[in-house]
């Protein structure tokens, strides 16, 4: 099958609806978006991301112009459909091209027969564009911003609904790029010459040492890029992996560390002499993580295949990074299709998991250590919920940094720093489930 930038998009979309994780499909390194010319290549990442930026929106419209039930549809004419109402509603292409190029895919794809249904439905939404939900409440922002009701009502109770706006509005942006830049390979201003040199624009960040935004959608795929000089990292990330004095830290602990980032961050910030190690539940994940950190030359990389919530050490960590598996809800914006793999049920599985993780990694912290709690996402269950549990359970914990942040105004991860003071044993943990994947819930 002849790839085009409408054909990988449609597979990637495809695939999406199976579980598989956009961001990895339509990394650059992949086999088919490696195949396409840049231009090809941006519009099939356009149309990915806008079809699940929008997907509510596009699938209110269809429920208006067919004469059949949607769900009915074959996967297939279903993606197709969303795509052509993107490129209609939101794309400078002429709409005759949308519409034939849509035609095509039915036969690319081997669905002949849809294509006068496709053909049909679009054309009728040209003639006759069907009406937006009548603004305010649940329904209408879910359908208008294409979130989940459940997380919409959610948001709506705790922020009303001007900082509900503010989140779906900013959650259907794509995010800018920042870049770790790597000082086991070179340093910020080499770097950041270098893009002076080559006219890519960038912009210094202001608070963390080692953070560049590039205005590139295609940097990825700059030499700097792929020798190991940066990778992409959002501030938010970033900011996390630098919380805690390590001064004086002689074992640190990276838990849930796959696939690495914020590993490589405390690899550089510690001490000479201390030793990290990183710990996930994922073996092929550590073996991911263990090759980026060849491509970094990252030094004396301890990476440990460990379920956590059955602790496999004993007091022994000054520091702990403990960055939890979560649903991702506060990742919405660069990962679009997790809003339409979560369910609200989620929230409180995750917790569970979270609370287990937590609490397991507090007892292999030496007392006086400290422990940064964090996760990507926005529901208070997993957020400040998990610190209390464990405040309320285990007397030797003692909160050292209340989270802050401005959320929902801006973006944010949330972070809590916890320290073990000196003095009682800990009472014996709760019954635990699986932790330790670094992934949002499926």
């Amino acid at each position: 099958m002849k790839r085009t930038a409408r054909s990988v998009a449609l597979r990637v979309l495809l695939d999406s609806e199976n579980g598989r994780r956009v961001s990895l499909a339509t990394r650059f390194e992949s086999s088919d978006f490696g195949s396409l010319r840049d231009r090809d290549r941006r519009l099939a990442t356009e149309l990915v991301y806008g079809v699940l930026r929008n997907r509510s929106l596009l699938d209110h419209q269809l429920d208006a112009l067919l004469e059949r039930p949607r769900a009915g549809l074959d996967p297939e004419v279903l993606q197709i459909l969303r795509a052509g109402l993107f490129q209609l509603n939101y794309l400078k292409i002429p709409e005759r091209a949308a519409v034939h190029e849509s035609v095509r895919l039915c036969r690319e794809f081997r669905k002949a027969s849809a294509a006068p249904l496709v053909n049909a439905v679009l054309r009728r939404f040209l003639r006759d564009r069907p009406p937006l939900p009548d603004p305010g409440g649940t329904r209408s922002l879910s359908v208008r911003y294409s979130h989940p009701e459940w997380l919409v009502r959610r948001y709506l109770s705790r922020y009303g609904p001007e900082g509900t706006r503010t989140i779906l509005e900013r959650n259907n942006r794509p995010p800018p790029l920042h870049l770790w830049v790597n000082p086991f390979r070179t340093t910020r201003e080499k770097l950041c010459r270098r893009l002076d040199r080559e006219g890519v624009p960038f912009r210094l960040h202001p608070r963390l040492p080692h953070c560049v935004r590039v205005k590139s959608r295609s940097f990825v795929r700059h030499p700097l890029y792929r020798r190991g000089h940066c990778f992409l990292m959002s501030p938010a990330s970033q900011e996390v992996a630098q919380l805690g004095d390590l001064s004086r830290c002689r074992v640190l602990g990276d838990f849930c560390a796959a696939p690495g980032g914020k590993s490589f961050i405390l690899q550089a910030r510690k001490r000479s002499g201390a030793r990290l190690i990183s710990c996930d539940l994922s073996l092929s994940r550590l073996r991911q993580m263990r090759a980026r950190a060849g491509l970094y030359r990252t030094p004396q990389l301890r990476a440990v295949q460990a379920d956590l919530v059955h602790p496999p050490f004993r007091r022994l960590f000054d520091f702990i990074l403990l960055d939890v598996p979560c649903t991702g809800t506060a990742t919405l914006r660069a990962n679009p299709d997790i809003r339409w793999r979560l369910a609200e049920e989620d929230v409180q599985r995750m917790s569970r998991i979270q609370r287990s993780l937590l609490r397991s990694s507090f007892r292999m912290l030496r007392p006086g250590g400290q422990l940064v709690y964090a996760t990507c996402a926005t529901e208070p269950e997993e957020n400040l919920g998990v610190v209390e549990h464990l405040l309320n359970r285990e007397p030797e914990a003692e909160l050292l940094r209340r989270p802050g942040g401005d959320f929902p105004k801006r973006e944010s991860f949330f972070a809590a720093c916890l320290v073990r003071k000196r003095g009682r044993t800990l009472r014996p943990p709760a019954a635990a489930g699986s932790g330790g994947r670094k992934t949002p819930a499926p």
